[in-house]
C-alpha cells in the first residue's frame, strides 16, 4: 500500500491494522516470531535486529516433466554487527481465501492449536518432495551474502501447476527484556510443467458491497467484493474491479470504481477478495459489476443489483470527480545540490467542485523490493521534493490548476541514475465527501550517473483457449535502475529458419514500468492455418528503440481433425540453441 494513498497510516487497504505484503506477527511465552511471506525485504521488529533480503521473494518455475533444474535463493544481511545462524527447510504451500499464502509445516497437521490441525496434504499438487536445498543451515555474517542451492526434480508424466515453499529461519535473537525475536522468510514456489497447454477456467461468481461499522480505533468503512474460482489446472494472475452505481432520480450514476490489487490463484482455490470503496456509502439501492482481468485477458462482467444497508452517518454519495493529469508522469532532471523545478497541470473534468489535497510517498512496488545490494527505499526522492500548493480549489467544468514541483537533491553522493515518488491528488467534495484520488509517479533523474534501461523476460507460458487458439502469456521485469514505458510487446511462431508463421501483439499495462517491476503481457495466437511442424514460440517486449528482450519455447504442432495441437517440447533454458526472431 502506498503510504500516500492511506488516509489513515495505521490502516490498510481494507481497514485493518497495516501489515507489510501478508507480514504476520505471531506472540509466544518470552518469544516473538515475526513471519514474511513473498517480502524481499524486512525490517525485523526493529534496528537492533538489522536488516535481510531474501531474494527472489517468489520463485516460479515453467519446466518440461522430467527435468532436474537448479536454481539459487539469495540471502542477504544488513546488519553491520551481528552473525546470525538461518536454517532452510521446506513446506507445503496453500492459499487463503483472501489470496494470501498459507504455510502448511508437518508440525502444523498434528498441533490442535494450529488452523491446519487434521489438513489432507494429499489434496494439495506439491512439489515439496522434488525440492532439496544446499546448504540448509549456516551462518550468516555482518553484510555478508549467502546463496542457497535449489535443486528441483520433476517427475515425468505430469503437467499443470505444483507448489511449495521455502523457510528461511534466524536463530531466537534478544530482544527488550526477557523476549527473543525469530524471523522467519516464506518463498512461494510455484511450478508449471510445460507440456500439452492446458485450458484457464477462472472466472468472477459472484460481486458485492460490504459494509462494517466502526469498532474501537477503527472506523467504518465500506468494502466492495468478488469472489473468484479456478476450477481449471492453470496458476493464473487475476486483476479484479468493481464499478459501482447509485440508483438516484430515477437513472443509474457511476460513483467510483474500486481496484484491488493484484493476486495469483492457484488451481482449485475459491477467493473472496475485499477491497476498500474509501468513501462512506449510505443505504440505497446499487448495481456492482465485476471486472476481471486473468493473465491479462478480460473476462466475463457479471453485474448484479444490491439493495444495500450503508453508513447512517451519510445521506447522499458523491461520485469520484475525474481529474486529468498533464503530463501523466513527470520526468525531471537533477544534478547533486541543484534546484529544479518541473510543472504538471491539473483539468476537472467533473461538472462539480472539488477540493483537493495532495500527499506524496514511495510508490508500492519499491516499498518491498530488492535488486541485488539495492533496496527500493535507496531510491526514495520524496523528502527532495515540495508541491505548491498543498491544497488548492477546482471549479467544475473546465477548472485548472498548475503545479509547482521542485526537488533540491542532496549535496553528496548521490549513486543512482534516478530516484521515485509518487503524488496523490486526493478530491473531496465542499461537504467533505471523498471525491477519489489520482496519481502521478515522479521520476528524478540523476544527470551526473548514466545508465540505459534494462528488461529481462522472465516467464513465456501458452493455454489453451480452444478452436485452435492458444494464449500466450509473457512476464517481463524491469531490472535496471530507470524507468521506462513498454513500446511493443509481441509474440510469434517462428520456423528455424528465422521466418514467422504467425504473429501478434501482447497487451497489458502500457503505462511507465518502475525499477523491480514485473507485468505480464498476453494475446491469442491462432494456429488454424498453420501446418504441422516443430516451431520456436518468442515473445518480447521492446523496452526502448530497437532494445528487445525475448523469452522462447520449441513447440509441435500436430493436427486432430480441424484443431492444431501443441506439444511443448522444451523451455529455453532446456534448450541448446535458439532462433533469431526479426520482430
Amino acid at each position: 500500500m502506498d503510504a500516500c494513498l492511506n488516509d489513515n497510516k495505521n490502516k490498510s487497504d481494507n481497514g485493518k491494522p497495516s501489515q507489510s505484503v501478508a507480514n504476520r506477527l505471531v506472540n509466544g511465552a518470552g518469544l516473538i516470531w515475526i513471519i514474511a511471506i513473498g517480502a524481499a525485504l524486512l525490517v525485523s521488529a526493529g534496528p537492533a535486529f538489522g536488516q535481510f533480503t531474501v531474494q527472489p521473494m517468489k520463485m516460479e518455475l515453467a519446466v518440461t516433466p522430467g527435468k532436474l533444474v537448479k536454481t539459487e535463493l539469495r540471502i542477504q544481511s544488513f546488519d553491520p554487527n551481528e552473525v546470525h545462524n538461518i536454517n532452510i527447510s521446506v513446506a507445503e504451500l496453500g492459499q487463503s481465501e483472501d489470496g494470501s499464502w498459507n504455510i502448511i509445516e508437518p508440525n502444523n497437521l498434528t498441533d490442535p492449536n494450529s488452523p491446519f490441525f487434521g489438513f489432507d496434504i494429499s489434496k494439495l499438487s506439491s512439489c515439496s518432495e522434488w525440492i532439496s536445498l544446499m546448504p540448509n543451515n549456516f551462518d550468516l555474517p555482518p553484510d555478508g551474502v549467502v546463496e542457497v542451492e535449489v535443486t528441483l526434480r520433476v517427475q515425468r508424466g505430469v503437467r499443470g501447476f505444483f507448489g511449495a515453499g521455502i523457510l528461511a529461519t534466524t536463530s531466537p535473537m534478544r530482544g527488550a527484556g526477557n523476549v527473543s525475536v525469530v524471523v522467519r522468510f516464506f518463498v512461494p514456489v510455484i511450478v508449471e510443467i510445460q507440456d500439452r497447454p492446458m485450458r484457464p477456467r477462472v472466472e468472477a461468481t459472484d460481486v458485492g458491497m460490504e459494509f462494517i461499522p466502526a469498532s474501537g480505533e477503527y472506523q467504518a468503512r465500506t468494502l466492495a467484493t468478488m469472489d473468484i474460482d479456478n476450477t481449471g489446472g492453470t496458476f493464473s494472475r487475476v486483476k479484479p474491479g468493481v464499478r459501482i452505481w447509485s440508483f438516484t432520480g430515477g437513472h443509474w450514476q457511476v460513483i467510483t470504481t474500486t481496484e484491488f490489487q493484484e493476486t495469483g490463484i492457484i488451481p482449485g482455490v475459491k477467493l473472496k477478495l475485499k477491497a476498500n470503496i474509501r468513501k462512506p456509502i449510505p443505504s440505497g439501492k446499487y448495481k456492482a459489476a465485476g471486472l476481471l482481468f486473468v493473465d491479462g485477458r478480460r473476462t466475463k462482467r457479471i453485474e448484479k443489483e444490491i439493495d444495500f444497508v450503508g453508513d447512517t452517518r451519510v445521506t447522499r454519495v458523491g461520485a469520484d470527480a475525474p481529474l486529468d493529469l498533464d503530463p501523466i508522469d513527470v520526468i525531471m532532471d537533477g544534478i547533486p545540490g541543484a534546484t529544479r523545478t518541473a510543472t504538471l497541470k491539473v483539468y476537472n473534468a467533473s461538472d462539480e467542485t472539488v477540493n483537493i489535497r495532495t500527499a506524496m510517498g514511495l510508490p508500492s512496488i519499491l516499498q518491498q523490493n530488492a535488486l541485488g545490494d539495492v533496496k527500493g527505499e535507496d531510491l526514495d526522492c520524496t523528502e527532495w521534493l515540495k508541491v505548491t500548493p498543498e491544497q488548492f480549489t477546482l471549479r467544475g467544468e473546465g477548472g485548472q490548476q498548475t503545479l509547482r514541483i521542485v526537488t533540491t537533491m542532496p549535496n553528496t553522493s548521490i549513486p543512482y541514475p534516478t530516484y521515485f515518488s509518487l503524488l496523490a491528488l486526493w478530491a473531496s467534495y465542499p461537504d467533505g465527501q471523498n471525491a477519489g484520488v489520482t496519481t502521478t509517479n515522479i521520476c528524478v533523474r540523476n544527470s551526473s550517473v548514466n545508465a540505459d534501461p534494462a528488461a529481462v523476460a522472465l516467464k513465456l507460458t501458452l493455454q489453451d483457449l480452444g478452436e485452435s487458439k492458444y494464449l500466450v502469456v509473457a512476464r517481463f521485469g524491469n531490472y535496471g535502475m530507470v524507468q521506462f514505458v513498454p513500446i511493443r510487446v509481441k509474440a510469434a511462431v517462428t520456423m528455424f529458419t528465422g521466418i514467422n508463421r504467425e504473429s501478434t501483439f501482447l497487451s497489458g499495462n502500457p503505462n511507465l514500468m518502475l525499477p523491480f517491476e514485473t507485468r505480464d503481457f498476453s494475446g491469442v495466437l491462432d494456429l488454424s492455418y498453420v501446418p504441422a511442424d516443430r516451431y520456436s514460440l518468442a515473445a518480447a517486449i521492446e523496452y526502448a528503440p530497437g532494445k528487445w528482450a525475448p523469452k522462447q519455447m520449441s513447440i509441435q504442432v500436430s493436427t486432430e481433425g480441424e484443431r492444431r495441437i501443441v506439444q511443448i517440447m522444451g523451455v529455453e533454458e532446456e534448450l541448446t540453441e535458439l532462433v533469431e526472431v526479426k520482430w
